[in-house]
């Protein structure tokens, strides 16, 4: 099946905790992101799920999604962000979300660098970097 993303989404594991308009904030991890969207799965070991959290979130629903990245290359600081997203999938097991106008551009350039991503998300052959997660039909 053609992926129809706009984006070409890149593969990462990073803790994030997503706070709902309702219920008890998720911790989660981000899975992959693009400068659309992300997908966002349970944390495992964490003892907390999505459905644990009675957020109950449907599509169209508004969230923040907050996360960390350390600090590189000698830096001091980590940089922070908290980000606002639509809900624009929900699974089983976590929630695929969009960003109304793309997604902060530093947040984005931060997810980038901590995957070593070049400014264009391509391999060396031009090709989009085949990211397809199973549950997600087009």
């Amino acid at each position: 099946m053609e992926d129809r993303r706009a984006d070409p989404r890149l593969a990462i594991s990073l803790n994030a905790l997503v706070h709902p308009q309702q219920g008890r904030s998720w911790p989660c991890v981000i899975r992959d992101f693009c400068s659309g969207g992300m997908l966002l799965v349970n944390k495992e070991g964490s003892g907390m799920t999505l459905t644990m959290t009675a957020s109950n979130p449907s599509r169209g629903d508004l969230i923040d999604v907050h996360f960390s990245i350390p600090a590189t290359n000698g830096g001091v600081n980590d940089g922070h962000f908290r980000l606002r997203a639509t809900v624009a999938r929900v699974l089983d097991d976590g929630l695929g979300v969009q960003f109304a106008g793309g997604m902060e551009p530093g947040a984005l350039d931060a997810l980038k660098a901590l995957v070593g991503a070049a400014a264009d998300p391509r391999d060396g052959s031009g090709a989009p970097l085949p990211l397809r997660d199973p549950r997600i039909s087009e």
